[in-house]
């Protein structure tokens, strides 16, 4: 499902075009479900009730500033989280960073 991206005829990144993203967004999501976003960098998904980043501030681009947003080290601790808390969870960004 990922596409090479171009930016002014540079290599920018790896990632979905937008037709994928609003089709994750628009049919696979209900009404109702409680979505996740681990690793929303400056472009966060639009469906998500809430993100999780190990960066202990917001990206500077991001513009989504009600919904909750939390900092963990997740190599050293466990999402905050009981289990079954979400129905979806979307992580677009973190795989680039592994």
């Amino acid at each position: 499902m990922s596409i090479l991206t171009t930016i002014s005829g540079r290599k920018r990144f790896w990632g979905p075009d937008q037709k994928i993203i609003d089709y994750i967004a628009d049919r696979v999501i209900q009404p109702g479900d409680r979505v996740l976003e681990i690793g929303p960098g400056d472009m966060p998904f639009r469906r998500a009730d809430e993100y999780v980043d190990f960066d202990p501030n917001k990206p500077k681009g991001f513009v989504d500033t009600k919904k909750p947003y939390h900092s963990v080290d997740c190599n050293t601790h466990k999402l905050p989280f009981l289990n079954e808390s979400f129905d979806f969870i979307y992580c677009r960004h973190v795989i680039e960073d592994m």
